[in-house]
């Protein structure tokens, strides 16, 4: 017991799975989201928190796909982004 509290990558995951918990547990109340002239029907805050960072996750993971494909794209000689040279 005493090796498997002092791994640091244990400790870590325990304490984030805890604030994940904690971050769940308190925002379960209903709330609406108002953005100009569009407004979306009551849901749990929890779910909008979610989309969000999953929206924000995938973003994050296209932008650097794509800086990723332009460098190896000038590495090996071509034109970065598909432009023209």
């Amino acid at each position: 017991m005493k090796r498997f509290l002092t791994r640091p990558r244990t400790i870590f995951w325990s304490l984030l799975t805890l604030l994940i918990l904690i971050i769940i547990f308190q925002n379960v109340e209903p709330t609406q989201l108002n953005l100009l002239f569009w407004s979306m029907p009551e849901m749990p805050k929890l779910l909008l928190i979610l989309s969000s960072m999953a929206a924000g996750s995938l973003l994050t993971i296209l932008i650097s796909w794509e800086i990723r494909r332009a460098r190896r794209k000038k590495i090996e000689g071509g034109s970065p982004l598909g432009t023209p040279p």
